[in-house]
């Protein structure tokens, strides 16, 4: 009628629990983690858009990125900055101003983290996916064909101080 509790119950009692709270603790199972990676690497913000990388920038300085296609063309403005030519787009304040243009991304990097702020979607999912701040962590806007992820990099991969780099390879994967 008693149920007698062994030794080997309790082991595997404790086995499970310890694994179950290793388990649950971000990035402890993965080995991925933005802390443990060493001040050696750094971690970069990759912008492609349909499937061809246009810039990567560093995610631990704050920029606000303006990801513009028109017609056959794709090109990456630093919205603020004194030598840019798009100074005079304030996209939350009239997007009228981008009639000319077929798609839009403003992407914005602050605090280590990336967020799509607005763009010339229809559904806006991409905004919605809010911030991402760890490695491999992607913001997709299906519509205008834009990726933002973030990659594990190194000093070597930049070119210049604010941590832009022009194009690049891109590796795929089908299956």
């Amino acid at each position: 009628m008693f149920k007698i509790i062994r030794k080997g119950d309790i082991v595997l009692f404790f086995l499970l629990l310890a694994m179950g709270i290793a388990l649950s603790v971000p990035g402890f199972a993965s080995g991925v983690s933005n802390a443990s990676a060493g001040e050696d690497s750094r971690y970069l913000v990759e912008i492609n858009v349909d499937g061809r990388t246009y810039g990567e920038y560093d995610l631990s300085k704050d920029a606000e990125l303006l990801v513009i296609q028109k017609k056959d063309e794709i090109y990456i403005e630093a919205l603020g900055s004194e030598n840019n030519s798009l100074n005079w787009i304030d996209v939350d304040a009239d997007s009228s101003q981008l009639n000319d243009v077929d798609h839009f991304n403003k992407v914005v990097i602050k605090d280590g983290k990336v967020q799509m702020e607005d763009a010339s979607c229809h559904n806006h999912v991409c905004i919605r996916q809010g911030k991402i701040k760890r490695n491999n962590q992607s913001i997709v806007c299906l519509p205008n064909r834009v990726v933002v992820r973030i990659v594990a990099g190194n000093n070597q991969g930049l070119d210049n101080e604010e941590g832009q780099s022009e194009g690049g390879d891109v590796d795929v994967v089908t299956g």
